[in-house]
């Protein structure tokens, strides 16, 4: 792969991202450029990214839920 394919590819994927107005973190691109070649890795960051997501989406279910009990 050469070094102009690679930007090309980097600048698609950032407009893939601009479309649906993501964009990585800081700290995430930087894990990537360091991680992408280890398979084993990667698939632990994303069970872990993925983790973190439901954690975050059940406590705010559960502070919605309290809330409304207060109001009732």
């Amino acid at each position: 792969m050469t070094e102009n394919s690679t930007v090309t590819d980097k600048a698609a994927f950032y407009t893939l991202l601009a479309k649906y107005s993501a964009r990585p973190s800081q700290g995430g691109e930087e894990w990537a450029n360091s991680n992408w070649f280890n398979l084993e890795k990667v698939i632990d960051r994303i069970c872990s990214l993925q983790h973190e997501s439901k954690f975050r989406l059940a406590k705010i279910k559960i502070f919605s839920a309290q809330s409304w009990e207060l109001v009732l």
